[in-house]
């Protein structure tokens, strides 16, 4: 398959950043510091439009947080401490 940029496929744009600030729960945002795919800072600047956000940067991690083992156990333990 050829590399196509994602902003081509995607057809409804969600602001996440504009949805946050009216979010009456608590909000957890990980990023990976050499995430290639979305800007760190974007990461940081959407936790900061929450009141309500956690953010916690994984230093050296990617985009796929979801396979690394500490962004798992830092998911795990921001759910206990919610309370879920």
């Amino acid at each position: 398959m050829p590399f196509v940029p994602a902003q081509w496929l995607v057809r409804d744009r969600f602001d996440n950043r504009a949805k946050l600030p009216g979010l009456a729960m608590p909000v957890l945002v990980l990023h990976g510091t050499a995430d290639a795919v979305v800007p760190f800072a974007q990461g940081k600047s959407l936790a900061a439009a929450s009141p309500r956000a956690t953010f916690q940067a994984f230093a050296g991690a990617g985009h796929e947080l979801s396979f690394q083992p500490d962004a798992q156990a830092a998911q795990l333990a921001w759910l206990a401490a919610q309370g879920l």
